[in-house]
């Protein structure tokens, strides 16, 4: 039963509001999936909003019942639910369920193969879980490109490095992993190489504008409150304390959160590849939050002043740019960044959603610092997935549309 209330309130998250944030990211024949599940909801629903993102709306109600049901094997109900709304929560997360990127579908599909990988060392059917991987594996590098195998090789190696060399990983089940994946994709690059489309063949499938090395770092800055609780692991890494200890089980999975995350914001830099690749590093960044909000939640760890200043500053200050959008774009629409039109009809009530967002984060950061954590997190989370979602169906009309086609262009 709440599995079907997760989905049914991740449906009315993303569904019904035909919002729509262009990329301008034209799916190629290296990663042709996002081209053909677009297609197939234009062929049912009509061209249209609608139909243009169903697509990425039904992976982000996928995500965020796959938050719940990981987050209830690792400890309970209770996890699930503050895994899936931390990442609903944030900002950056919920928005890019939002646009039309083509590798949103590739990026879940990787997160899932490295976790099925993880659980290879603990599963009663590893090579259930090995075969699992491997289309996982595969299904991501048809919608994310070559650059799928190479961000999964090199979190496995960093992981291994990690744990010095001592897993327990053997390598007749990576093998097996392996040759599922290419099985899985395999057919459809040796259909392109029939058809002579395999010439120029990149591992970074789609066309960046350039965004630097720095960029995508700051661009974390965006998946605000996320990132503030995953900085806490600052202060409890080398902590050896009775209240944050972990099962073994739980241990290895941040070990493997943490090199997804950083292996992938290190390739996706160095590739200067485009910001809406970001959403690989979503799901574990949401999930390392997790952890330590519920520990915050059980009284097992309480936040530092840094934390609840860093909380309210960030979410200050994110609150008070929303608020300040209607007012420059009614009196002053050159001071409006570029992604917005200039002729865009702006009203002064719509500052109430920044207004909401300071007052929610201040009285959120408040409540946690007297000791009310659940009802501060409540708050801030609830707050901030509402307020987004009404933030992106008001100002969603005025952002400047990239041009997008929807058909899988063969190189030749």
């Amino acid at each position: 039963m709440k599995q079907i209330l997760t989905v049914l309130a991740a449906a009315l998250l993303f569904l019904p509001f035909p919002v729509l944030f262009r990329t301008g990211l034209v799916p190629g024949a290296d990663a042709p999936l996002y081209g053909w599940l677009q297609s197939a909801a234009e062929a049912v629903f009509g061209q249209g909003p609608f139909a243009a993102r169903v697509p990425n709306a039904l992976a982000g109600i996928l995500t965020v019942l796959t938050c719940f049901q990981l987050g209830k094997r690792r400890d309970d109900e209770r996890f699930g639910m503050w895994w899936a709304l931390v990442l609903v929560g944030s900002w950056l997360p919920q928005l890019l369920f939002r646009s039309d990127a083509p590798m949103i579908w590739g990026n879940y599909f990787l997160f899932l193969s490295i976790y099925l990988a993880y659980r290879l060392s603990w599963s009663t059917s590893p090579w259930r879980a090995a075969a699992l991987s491997g289309v996982g594996l595969g299904i991501a590098t048809l919608s994310a490109g070559l650059v799928a195998p190479v961000i999964w090789a090199l979190t496995g190696l960093v992981y291994w490095t990690w744990k010095r060399f001592h897993t327990g990983l053997k390598w007749p089940q990576l093998l097996f992993i392996v040759m599922i994946a290419a099985v899985t994709a395999g057919w459809y690059y040796a259909w392109l190489g029939w058809r002579g489309g395999l010439t120029g063949l990149r591992i970074q499938p789609y066309s960046s504008a350039g965004h630097s090395f720095s960029l995508h770092w700051l661009a974390m800055v965006a998946c605000f409150p996320v990132l503030v609780f995953a900085l806490t692991w600052l202060q409890t890494a080398r902590t050896r304390s009775i209240y944050l200890a972990q099962p073994a089980e739980n241990r290895d999975m941040s070990w493997w959160m943490w090199a997804l995350f950083w292996t992938g914001l290190l390739v996706l830099s160095v590739m200067r590849a485009p910001l809406e690749s970001a959403s690989l590093l979503h799901l574990p960044l949401a999930y390392l939050a997790a952890v330590q909000v519920h520990r915050v939640v059980e009284g097992r760890l309480r936040l530092r002043p840094w934390n609840l200043a860093l909380l309210g500053i960030l979410g200050i200050g994110g609150g008070l740019m929303l608020a300040l959008l209607p007012l420059a774009g009614k009196y002053h629409p050159e001071l409006l960044p570029t992604c917005f039109r200039p002729d865009a009809d702006w009203h002064i009530a719509e500052m109430a959603y920044g207004i909401l967002y300071m007052i929610f984060t201040a009285v959120g950061t408040a409540m946690v610092a007297k000791k009310r954590a659940q009802e501060g997190l409540m708050l801030l989370l609830f707050g901030g997935m509402l307020l987004i979602t009404l933030a992106a169906v008001s100002f969603g009309d005025k952002v400047r549309l990239a041009p997008q086609g929807t058909a899988v262009e063969t190189k030749k």
